[in-house]
């Protein structure tokens, strides 16, 4: 499966609504994008659930209220794409670069993301929909070192916060961004 099926292919260059309407008609048939050329389509709202879109490039898709549910995108390309209130439920992102993915509103209970790259994603939220991920230590260093670029003068947050700046300025990005200094030295 180095490639993806050229006839599953072909139905969702028809468009969305032709593209849902076969997954309808074909609920057995489990599509096959593998490593297809998806930058800047048009996807939105296309049942893709349970797609083999593995090392797919969907730079720029625009990707918005997609059912990703039990996707595989692993090493997909996903720069900059739009995943605004898609359902990603369970999808494998293992791997896969998100750099600059707007992920407003979207459904990212139990999805895999050991080793993804979050760079600059808009709407990375903790919400509800977003429990149960799985991460990797290089994503908890990310969240941690965002957390405690953020105010709070809470004394208990505070004594939490220099517990956690070692931590946080591991982060891979951290000398760019600034280590942070530790207000008890």
């Amino acid at each position: 499966m180095a490639n993806p099926n050229p006839k599953h292919l072909a139905k969702l260059k028809e468009g969305v609504d032709a593209w849902n309407q076969w997954r309808k008609e074909n609920p057995e048939i489990t599509p096959n994008l593998r490593k297809a050329n998806l930058s800047e389509a048009n996807l939105r709202e296309a049942n893709l659930s349970g797609a083999t879109l593995r090392e797919a490039d969907l730079r720029k898709a625009d990707l918005r209220e997609a059912n990703l549910d039990g996707a595989n995108l692993q090493c997909a390309k996903l720069g900059y794409a739009k995943l605004g209130c898609a359902n990603l439920h369970g999808a494998n992102l293992q791997y896969a670069n998100l750099r600059g993915t707007k992920l407003h509103g979207a459904n990212l209970q139990y999805v895999k993301l050991l080793g993804a790259n979050l760079d600059f994603c808009s709407g990375f939220s903790y919400q509800c929909s977003s429990f149960d991920k799985k991460t990797d230590v290089r994503l908890k260093r990310q969240e941690i070192y965002h957390l405690l670029r953020d105010n709070c003068n809470d004394p208990e947050w505070l004594e939490l916060r220099e517990l956690l700046i070692d931590f946080g300025n591991k982060f891979h990005r951290a000398d760019e961004c600034g280590l942070i200094e530790k207000k008890n030295q």
